[in-house]
């Protein structure tokens, strides 16, 4: 998703002036900071009208330590309603003109996840009985014939990946010379 880019002259204080590079809502977060020094979360949520993850984001961009175009209180990476932005008045850069990272986006709950993992499980579990069912009636077979035959029985439900049958034709393998073992033993 493209976020835009701006470029917004911004006055730390009566000598330091820069011109830093921002996404779209980096700046509209700047530019709350013409009419007051300190801001709350709040009130920059209430002023912008971006949503609450996006704002968060956006903002602990320019908060972040190896950045610090703006000052968070408290000094932390969650942000509540209360905590507290500014301006860094002492922010010093070398150059002139300064591009903001965008820092990697917070993970995010995500509601299918459950469900793929349990799509995932069926399907592990059925590509070690395609995989077994196979071994059991042919006793020895060469490992590309395996890995045909095991996506010949289950292409109607799935594609399995063939690294994924090698994998699987391994680990049933070692346990079942450990089962042997200990049958022996």
């Amino acid at each position: 998703m493209d976020l835009g880019k701006a470029e917004v002259q911004v006055y730390f204080n009566s000598r330091e002036n820069k011109i830093l590079v921002v996404t779209t809502y980096q700046m509209m977060a700047l530019l709350l900071f013409n009419t007051k020094k300190v801001l709350t979360f709040k009130e920059m949520l209430e002023m912008t009208g971006i949503p609450r993850k996006e704002l968060a984001w956006h903002v602990l961009s320019l908060a972040h330590p190896k950045v610090k175009v703006l000052r968070k209180d408290p000094s932390s990476k969650r942000i509540e309603d209360d905590h507290r932005f500014g301006l860094h008045p002492k922010y010093k850069n070398a150059r002139k003109r300064i591009a903001i990272p965008l820092m990697a986006k917070p993970h995010e709950d995500d509601p299918g996840a459950e469900e793929r993992r349990q799509i995932l499980r069926l399907r592990q579990h059925q590509m070690d009985a395609a995989i077994v069912r196979i071994m059991k009636a042919r006793k020895t077979q060469v490992h590309t014939d395996l890995v045909a035959e095991v996506t010949r029985q289950l292409n109607n439900r799935f594609t399995p990946a063939p690294n994924d049958i090698k994998k699987k034709k391994y680990r049933l393998r070692g346990r079942s010379s450990e089962t042997a073992k200990a049958h022996r033993g």
